[in-house]
């Protein structure tokens, strides 16, 4: 039966139309997944049968819920409708929840004010939601706010919020762009588990997620409908050219060859270095040693919260650490980069994740290349914009005249003006779409071919880091727990923390029925467990292994900090139960 129909939906804004003419349906219980590049009108299309485009947006068609029209209700009507029948989760949690609020009262309000509980009742069905959704110590959660739970808590606070009213559509908007691969795969299974019959709207660039949650497909290009059907029928043979463009562009597992490790002389090494943060109490980095050679890149894998940027930081000399020594070339760095010599500073250079919000929005493209050197000379900002593939059209235009990919590129660019040695990349690409996102990953490795550049590359995509990872660095609760080349890493790995990594990516085949992923929360870097910090999720755990702290060690040309590496590789040739 029919629960959703959009019928020649357009959204148009002053000079550009957002979605144009697109038409499909929802069936009751059923998932469709919506896809498409960044400005395909995937949002757009969530935004209107939500009834929260902005006013400047014109809208014309028809959004039909059980037969009924939603463009013509009432604002009161529609709030209950968007209540009661059609509930959203978006992509960041932070801006979607009340940061003043506690977390149960903010779904307790939903509750209250549709009149679907009393006062009395309403603590109580809420703490149950949050139970439901997996929220460890539900009524402690309740009454959190939402700065003081992890991403992944948040978008289980964001879920139960949802799924409280019982809706018969829920649209989740990228509700899981933001987060680790293993949070991602729990957030997803969670989804599949509570909502029953209600119908689900995935909206998604991650074709891997579409693949392994959606019975149904429709693919978006500029606003219009390219392609709609079962999700195994495109998978095997897609339609249209752009189709098979964004399933051929989908990271996997397996599907490029890593480099082979570099030996080359060593650029950059730190020592057992801390990093503690005593406003909060807390020690985000333990005795961490890295090991970077010129030409190299060094993949930093693990979840939000294990200190990998935290490393790189106080690498940089962006925070001061509490210990250790970083070196440069043989010789000994001062912790804050406002004591390093001007040259020492260039040699190392940083592109974050946030393309355009990286880059000054009232300066042009021109001076915030030229920015690092002092000067816009027309040839040295043309000959590096060149290198990242830009043209001169683009020395003129602000930030927000440049797509994702351009900013991007606009920022490697300012980052290797000065012919840096070292380029940190952290998430450099988390925010980029599959085809632009594997075209800035060809662009670095270009550079690094050309130019003998080391790279740091800080990410939770791991079929991204296998194909341009030389060395990988597995973090857990602040240290280090796996590093091994990338080669010996994703074909054997041997801490049960890189294997739960590894299973938890999503494979973009709808066919594949390799999908498993570690439960649990990452534990509060405040309080930490004793012994290893992995064992309370760990399914390999014994006794020694919760009083114990393993001492990473070399075995089997890799760092394992693991007690049972041995046991566990001599029964199976790898950890994979």
């Amino acid at each position: 039966m029919t629960l959703l129909e959009v019928d020649t939906l357009s959204v148009r804004y002053p000079g550009v139309t957002a979605v144009d003419g697109l038409t499909f349906a929802i069936d009751r219980g059923e998932s469709l997944g919506l896809v498409g590049e960044s400005g395909s009108g995937k949002t757009q299309t969530a935004m209107a049968i939500m009834g929260l485009l902005p006013a400047d947006a014109e809208v014309s068609g028809d959004i039909r819920v059980d037969g009924r029209s939603l463009l013509s209700l009432a604002e009161a009507e529609l709030n209950r409708v968007r209540a009661l029948e059609i509930s959203m989760v978006f992509q960041d949690p932070m801006q979607a929840l009340n940061p003043f609020v506690r977390v149960g009262d903010q779904i307790a309000r939903i509750l209250l004010e549709h009149r679907l509980v009393t006062e009395d009742e309403a603590m109580p069905r809420v703490v149950d939601m949050l139970d439901r959704v997996g929220l460890p110590d539900p009524e402690r959660q309740y009454r959190a706010y939402p700065h003081q739970l992890s991403g992944g808590m948040r978008q289980r606070a964001m879920i139960a919020a949802a799924l409280a009213t019982d809706p018969a559509l829920l649209i989740a908007d990228e509700p899981t762009t933001a987060l680790d691969v293993t949070v991602q795969a729990q957030i997803l299974d969670l989804l599949e588990e509570l909502r029953d019959e209600t119908a689900l709207l995935l909206i998604t660039h991650d074709l891997g997620v579409v693949a392994g949650h959606c019975e149904r497909m429709l693919v978006l290009d500029k606003g219009a409908r390219l392609e709609e059907g079962p999700t195994r029928s495109l998978f095997v043979s897609p339609g249209h050219p752009h189709t098979k463009t964004l399933i051929d562009a989908a990271p996997r597992l397996g599907s490029a060859q890593p480099p082979s490790p570099r030996t080359s002389e060593t650029i950059l090494a730190a020592d057992r270095v801390d990093v503690i943060y005593p406003e909060d109490r807390l020690q985000a980095v333990h005795s961490a040693d890295l090991v970077l050679k010129a030409g190299e890149t060094l993949a930093l894998v693990g979840e939000s919260g294990s200190g990998k940027s935290s490393l790189v930081r106080a690498i940089l000399g962006l925070v001061t650490p509490a210990g250790g020594d970083i070196e440069f070339n043989g010789a000994a760095l001062p912790p804050d980069v406002r004591q390093r010599k001007p040259a020492d500073r260039k040699r190392m250079s940083m592109v974050f994740q946030d393309p355009v919000g990286s880059l000054n929005p009232q300066m042009r493209v021109k001076d915030i290349v030229g920015e690092p050197i002092g000067s816009a000379k027309h040839a040295s900002v043309s000959a590096t914009l060149t290198r990242v593939g830009l043209d001169d059209s683009f020395r003129d235009r602000f930030p927000h005249q440049l797509s994702g990919g351009q900013a991007q590129r606009v920022a490697i660019a300012r980052a290797i003006i000065t012919q840096p040695e070292v380029l940190v990349c952290d998430e450099a690409v988390a925010a980029l779409d599959g085809t632009v996102r594997q075209q800035i990953v060809n662009l670095l490795m270009s550079i690094q071919q050309d130019t003998g550049l080391a790279i740091i590359f800080i990410a939770h995509d791991l079929a991204i880091v296998e194909g341009l990872s030389h060395q990988v660095m597995v973090m857990y609760l602040g240290r280090p727990v796996e590093i091994a080349s990338a080669r010996d890493l994703f074909s054997r790995p041997g801490h049960p923390y890189t294997r739960a990594l590894i299973d938890a990516v999503p494979e973009p085949d709808p066919l594949s029925d390799k999908y498993s992923f570690v439960r649990g929360e990452t534990p509060s870097p405040i309080a930490p467990p004793l012994g290893c910090a992995f064992h309370p999720r760990c399914p390999h755990a014994i006794a020694r292994c919760r009083v114990e702290l393993p001492k990473p060690r070399e075995v089997d040309n890799r760092m394992v900090a693991c007690h049972r590496y041995e046991e566990l590789r001599d029964e199976s040739g790898s950890v994979t139960n």
